[in-house]
């Protein structure tokens, strides 16, 4: 072949990968376009309130009213929680929690007891960072939940509370690529809420949570730094849209658990398309509201997607 033909193919060559990548960005930029202007659909798991702070489970879709950044929003999927719960077990077993230890794992009995046979969990312990480990990995079954709780021992170590509770909603996430089924999800956690050398910040905790609709249940056995506890609980709880309860003795766990159990059986799920559908990574505020005066509880907003 001569030179003249080599670099005619040469050329010919190089005019059709052009056209292929051109025509390949077109593509991703036409699904990119279809996907900025798909709806933004946001799902909220609330928990509705009594004036007594008793579960309140017959709220009717007509009784609720969402906000985004104040700006209303048209509820497009609404349902009570019939469906089955995946949870975590995430206990403090730090040296502090001696002497309330055998309560502790009375108490995380009566959360699985009371929970429905099909439900899912799994028991992670937990005191420094090196010792956060998996007692009972995903299971049903409340035999195996029972004999990994009777297994759990105290021990020094500086707690690592946001370590514990980020491992932990980490396990969930991954079981949601595995599963298929739609689960509530939550994590429950039983802590003196002393946080003292977690290499995760509390911010990133935070960020993890609300990206994956995760719920915090925190019990609080606190004795030494009630303040300094109980402003660390409440966050993890506010902000997920879950609830803190804080114990003068570890006598009052069984009441605790109990409406934990009740709250968790009497949950809604709320979802809107939202009015704003830019995929921006901006954080919007939510808001739900009932008209009357009962409280809902959800997680404050979410992080639109970019």
């Amino acid at each position: 072949m001569s030179l003249r033909h080599k670099k005619m193919w040469a050329a010919l060559a190089l005019s059709l990968l052009l056209c292929c990548a051109q025509g390949s960005l077109a593509q991703k930029q036409k699904e990119q376009n279809k996907s900025d202007k798909s709806p933004l659909h946001v799902r909220l798991n609330v928990t509705v309130l009594d004036a007594d702070n008793r579960p309140v489970s017959d709220a009717a879709r007509e009784d609720f009213q969402l906000f985004e950044n104040e700006t209303p929003q048209t509820i497009t999927e609404f349902s009570t929680h019939a469906g089955s719960l995946r949870y975590g077990l995430v206990i403090d077993c730090s040296g502090s929690l001696r002497t309330q230890i055998d309560s502790v794992i009375k108490a995380s009995k009566a959360i699985v007891s009371n929970t429905k046979p099909e439900d899912e969990a799994f028991l992670l312990r937990f005191v420094s960072s090196d010792k956060i480990t998996l007692e009972q990995d995903w299971t049903s079954s409340r035999a195996q939940l029972e004999r990994a709780l009777d297994n759990l021992y105290p021990e020094g170590g500086a707690s690592a509370i946001v370590d514990a509770v980020y491992k932990a909603a980490e396990h969930i996430v991954e079981r949601r690529k595995v599963e298929r089924m739609q689960r509530r999800d939550a994590l429950i956690l039983i802590t003196d809420g002393q946080e003292r050398a977690s290499s995760h910040t509390l911010s990133q905790l935070l960020q993890l949570l609300r990206d994956t609709n995760l719920q915090v249940f925190a019990i609080g056995l606190t004795q030494e730094n009630r303040k300094q506890a109980e402003s660390f609980l409440n966050t993890l709880a506010n902000e997920t849209g879950g609830r803190a309860f804080f114990l003068n003795s570890a006598s009052e766990l069984p009441q605790v658990t109990s409406e934990i159990t009740m709250e968790l059986g009497a949950q809604y799920l709320v979802g809107y398309d939202s009015t704003n559908g830019k995929r921006d990574g901006s954080f919007r505020k939510v808001r739900v509201r009932l008209g009357d005066k009962r409280t809902a509880l959800a997680r404050p907003g979410y992080t639109a997607p970019k």
